[in-house]
């Protein structure tokens, strides 16, 4: 009896992780995808018979991801990991000397892309309450600008002061939450 349920459960388990293997888990909305161009299966023929949809240009912001904690008993096994944590977000702008640009929540990568040299620009981060332990943040661009103040969101601070940013040096900071609603963004 139990080699019989031995061998069902790693049939079971054998079948599963085939399943998986051989795509049986496909068919979810593609990231930047046209919905035209991602086959998932073929006819007759070798014509198409079913096309991968397309899902959003872009990661949004506050996405999440399932995970499994393999922590057994608790009612804690499936969490959802904000995105923001992988440094999976981009958020893209193409600002004129003088402006500022709000970082949206959740964004981990702010890409800069002016038509040339900005003399001053502003980059506002978000505020503590808004922001994880441990996120990064960075800050590329594409021409160098001269005159950069970055901004702390609500409860935040920017240690050292980060001032100029040129195309071939990228900024990047981590945020050390202190207290629910403080914290510091720690260029790394």
């Amino acid at each position: 009896m139990l080699k019989k349920l031995g061998l069902s459960v790693l049939a079971l388990t054998l079948t599963a992780g085939l399943a998986i293997a051989g795509g049986a888990f496909q068919g979810f909305p593609l990231v930047g995808g046209d919905g035209v161009s991602n086959c998932l299966s073929y006819g007759n023929n070798n014509v198409c018979n079913q096309y991968q949809p397309a899902g959003p240009s872009d990661v949004p912001p506050l996405s999440t991801l399932p995970a499994d904690t393999n922590i057994q008993g608790s009612g804690l096994s499936t969490v959802a990991i904000p995105l923001s944590l992988t440094g999976a977000v981009v958020q893209n702008a193409s600002p004129l000397t003088a402006t500022t640009v709000a970082v949206v929540q959740g964004t981990n990568k702010l890409v800069l892309t002016p038509a040339g040299t900005i003399a001053a620009l502003t980059v506002t981060l978000p505020a503590a309450t808004l922001l994880l332990d441990g996120q990064e943040f960075s800050l590329y661009t594409n021409n160098t600008v001269t005159a950069l103040t970055l901004t702390p969101g609500t409860g935040t601070t920017v240690t050292p002061s980060i001032t100029t940013a040129t195309a071939a040096a990228p900024v990047k900071l981590v945020y050390i939450q202190l207290t629910a609603s403080t914290g510091t963004w720690q260029a790394q």
